[in-house]
């Protein structure tokens, strides 16, 4: 626990120096509207740099896993059922 404390310090104390500029969103180099460019297909190929970024910046590995032997767990009527969700589904 004292080792994670002193790696979240240093750390902390590594991105004080780190270069911080605050702009208008229109006023960034290269600005684009939302969605200007961005069609559902460029959305879904930018998924995966976007989670292995997410990973890597969050300190954790990218898993070595397919999909389809993601580990998940199903839990049967834990959630109570939403009359609200129910009537969009049948739509």
């Amino acid at each position: 626990m004292q080792n994670e404390r002193i790696k979240k310090e240093q750390r902390r104390a590594m991105r004080y120096h780190w270069p911080v500029r605050k702009l208008r969103l229109e006023e960034e180099d290269g600005f684009e509207p939302a969605g200007a460019a961005a069609t559902a297909a460029r959305r879904l190929a930018a998924m995966p740099t976007l989670a292995y970024d997410a990973r890597s910046s969050a300190g954790k590995r990218t898993p070595d896993y397919a999909r389809g032997d993601m580990p998940i767990r199903l839990l049967r009527g834990a959630i109570e059922a939403d009359p609200k969700r129910e009537a969009r589904s049948k739509k």
